[in-house]
């Protein structure tokens, strides 16, 4: 009986622990690869593929085959253009007064406290 009470040699944990390491991972992994697959909805010709596998089946009979052949060759059938919208007339920008000039002086009209100066008030 002294398989219990002997110590167990220092790498039977270190490899549990990278076991379950390693299978942990690949779960994450498989999960985040599902969660992240591209899931394309069927196109047209897959989904008449399967109705066929199913009339050949005998589960769909052919009138209801040749009405959803009908229903998805209207479906691929170009819509009509939408009616185009107008846009409004762009307005052409004003160019900015000048009625002062061009210069940059003060309007003699303004009043002083319109205008921040380097003294302090007072």
């Amino acid at each position: 009986m002294n398989f219990f009470t002997t110590k167990p040699p220092w790498y039977i944990p270190l490899a549990l622990f990278l076991m379950a390491m390693l299978v942990g991972l690949l779960m994450a992994y498989r999960l985040w690869q599902e969660m992240h697959e591209d899931d394309d909805p069927a196109s047209d010709h897959e989904r008449l593929s399967e109705l066929e596998e199913a009339h050949f089946a005998g589960e769909l009979d052919a009138d209801e085959l040749r009405r959803v052949r009908e229903l998805l060759s209207r479906s691929n059938s170009p819509s009509p253009p939408e009616p185009l919208r107008r846009r409004p007339p762009l307005q052409p920008e004003s160019p900015p007064s000048t009625s002062t000039g061009g210069n940059d002086a003060p309007d003699p009209g303004d009043s002083p406290e319109d205008f921040p100066t380097s003294e302090p008030p007072g």
